[in-house]
This record gives structure tokens, sequence and C-alpha cells, in this order.
């Protein structure tokens, strides 16, 4: 009977062993399912966040091609207003070479008058030595 008991006895140590174990186990499990469900409910918040931001984004969408079309609009006018100012720049410039020209012209006239007065001085120096 001693052996049954001390049979028994190791039984109960080994079993109160295991129940401790399944215990420490079981506490560790509940510590991380709370991890887990803290988890979860922060990625059922931000699951939340992203689908405002989504609809937030999809009526922005909509305003942003309203907006887009009006930015199309404005360059296709400011594009207009280029070749205008592209144009009268064209013509400035050319007009800018014919002052330019204009401007050789009168130097050389003026360098050849004053050759030509250069001659009269001295034909009339000539002469009157004659």
């Amino acid at each position: 009977m001693t052996l049954l008991k001390d049979e028994l006895l190791r039984n109960d140590a080994i079993l109160r062993a295991k129940v401790e174990e399944l215990e420490r186990m079981l506490s560790q499990s509940q510590g991380e399912a709370a991890k887990l469900r803290a988890a979860l409910m922060q990625a059922k918040e931000t699951a939340g966040r992203l689908e405002e931001l989504a609809m937030a984004k999809g009526r922005n969408l909509k305003h942003s091609d309203a907006g887009l079309e009006e930015c199309r609009r404005e360059l296709a006018t400011m594009d207009k207003r280029l070749q205008l100012m592209d144009r009268v720049r064209l013509e400035k410039q050319a007009q800018l070479d014919a002052l330019r020209e204009q401007a050789m012209d009168r130097d050389r006239l003026e360098t050849a008058l004053q050759e030509m007065n250069e001659c009269r001085l001295h034909v009339k120096n000539v002469s009157s030595e004659l």
C-alpha cells in the first residue's frame, strides 16, 4: 500500500506541476490575447481612419478634377498670351534691328559728311595757297 501511496503522491506532484505549467501558459496566453485584442482594436481604428480618408480623398478627387480643368483653361489662356507676347517681341526686335541699321547709316553719313567737310577745308586751303 505504501507503494500505491507513493505512486499516488508522485502522480499528484506531477499533476500539480502540470497544472502549474498549464496555469502559467494560460496566463501567458491571456496576456498575449490581451495584446492581440489591443492590436486588433488599433487595426480596426486605423482601418476606420483609412476608410474615412479614402472617402475624403474621393470627395477631394472630384474637387481636384474640377481644379485640374480650371488649371488647364488657365494654362491655355497663358499659352495664348505667351504666343502673343512672342509675336510682339519679334516685332519689337525687328523695329530695334531697323533702328540699329538707321543708326549705322547715320554714322556712315556723319563720317562721309565729316570727310566731305575735311575735303572742302583742304580744297579751300589749297585754293587760298594758289
